[in-house]
């Protein structure tokens, strides 16, 4: 039998692809991003030998383990800058998720200033990866929370966090306690510039008075 072997060598790099779109998507701030990116290499950890499901359920079981805390906390410090979930669909979703060479299950909440039918949103991605290249590794997870200010055509990034894991993971909950304190130590200030952001412009209300000389006029 022939065989061929054949290697690929890929140009550009991976950050580079990711910095690209994040430029042709109007992003705000990438550098975050990138940072992130480049500190998730491939991790040299043993595969599992459990079988598929089982591999399945266990990674369900990290991915709820760290979206209902998260989730929770980013709601609680949405709803007391003003904001309302939304169901709102925009075209797509943000860009930088999945991470290069990741792919997995994420939950995707929006929030809109309470009372504003449109304009700009606040959106989440609070997920968990799987690598799946150069080969799949359920022992190559990373923990996912971007955090993003998006309009019709341009996306603001707020706060990217990108931390390794692995489907047995012995720190866990600190990992996910580290990612809640750091959502809490700046969110609070890009929801609030957000509102500020979006809030609709006062109107002026007109109040009418009677002139000494009988006209009425705006004061």
């Amino acid at each position: 039998m022939d065989v061929v072997i054949t290697e690929l060598n890929f140009l550009p790099s991976l950050i580079s692809v990711a910095q690209d779109a994040f430029k042709s998507a109007g992003s705000g701030h990438d550098t975050e991003y990138l940072e992130q990116i480049a500190r998730l290499p491939p991790a040299v950890v043993p595969q599992p030998t459990a079988g598929e499901a089982d591999l399945n359920t266990r990674y369900y079981e990290v991915l709820s383990a760290f979206s209902a805390p998260v989730f929770q906390r980013v709601q609680e410090l949405a709803a007391g800058a003003g904001l309302a979930q939304t169901s709102h669909d925009p075209q797509g979703t943000m860009d930088g998720w999945p991470p290069p060479t990741y792919s997995g299950s994420a939950a995707v909440p929006r929030w809109r200033l309470q009372g504003v039918a449109d304009g700009p949103l606040i959106e989440a991605i609070i997920a968990v990866g799987v690598r799946r290249w150069p080969t799949e590794s359920y022992n190559d997870l990373v923990l996912a929370l971007l955090v993003a200010r998006l309009t019709e055509s341009s996306q603001h990034m707020l706060l990217t966090r990108f931390v390794p894991c692995r489907l047995d993971e012995p720190s866990l909950q600190q990992k996910i306690a580290s990612v809640v304190n750091e959502l809490e130590a700046i969110l609070p200030t890009a929801f609030d510039d957000f509102r500020n952001l979006s809030a609709p412009p006062q109107k002026q209300g007109l109040y009418a008075s009677r002139s000494s000389e009988g006209r009425l006029s705006d004061a």
